[in-house]
Formats: C-alpha cells, structure tokens, sequence
C-alpha cells in the first residue's frame, strides 16, 4: 500500500530523450505534483493540446539501486508512453492513483504546476 507522504514545490526537469525518441536530448520541463512513501515521484507536464485534444503527461520516477524505475502515462486516454521498472501490481495502482487525481492535474498543468502562499 502507497502512503502519501508530501506535496512538492518547485520545477523538475527531466531528460528522457531515449524514451520519448527525442533525438536532440532536449529537457523536458515537468511540475512537482506529489512524493509518496516509497519515494516515488510523481510529476506532471503543462496542458498541451493535440489533434483538438487537452493533454497531460504525468511521469512516475523511483530510485532503485542499479538507478530508476519510471513511466509516463498521457491522460485523458491513460495510455503508458513506457514502463521501467514497475510491478504491474505498481503500474495498476498507479492507473487508480491517475483516475482519483486527473480532475487536479489538469488544473495544476493548465496554471503551470502548484501554487503555494
């Protein structure tokens, strides 16, 4: 079972040029959204549009000891961009965690991340 742990603040900035097929190695801006217990983060992209459509990108990202597990699913159609690392036990908890959060990661992506006083 995952516990929350905190919320972050900031930005993150992730290179997955391999994983997203960017040749150029480019780096991708991605929000804090949240830490859990297990030290997984999850961070999401800004709203993006494509073929008529408003997107989000939400990355998942674990320290292991050879390096990381991470994914990267685009809502609204929860598909998986990739998978590294994960259960499916994990990835399935994940896809749970993404249908109660999706409501707040459109508007966190839509004002480019959190806001805090």
């Amino acid at each position: 079972m995952h516990v929350i742990a905190d919320c972050g603040v900031g930005l993150r900035s992730h290179r997955l040029s391999d994983k997203l097929g960017d040749k150029k190695g480019a780096a991708e801006m991605m929000y804090p959204y949240m830490t859990l217990a297990d030290e997984t983060e999850i961070t999401h992209s800004h709203l993006m549009e494509k073929d008529g459509e408003q997107r989000v990108e939400v990355h998942f990202e674990r320290p292991t000891q050879t390096g990381f597990a991470s994914a990267r699913c685009v809502l609204p159609s929860y598909q998986w961009k990739f998978i590294e690392g994960f259960t499916g036990e994990e990835t399935a908890f994940f896809e749970e965690f993404l249908q109660h959060n999706a409501h707040l990661l459109y508007r966190y992506a839509a004002q480019g991340g959190l806001r805090f006083a």
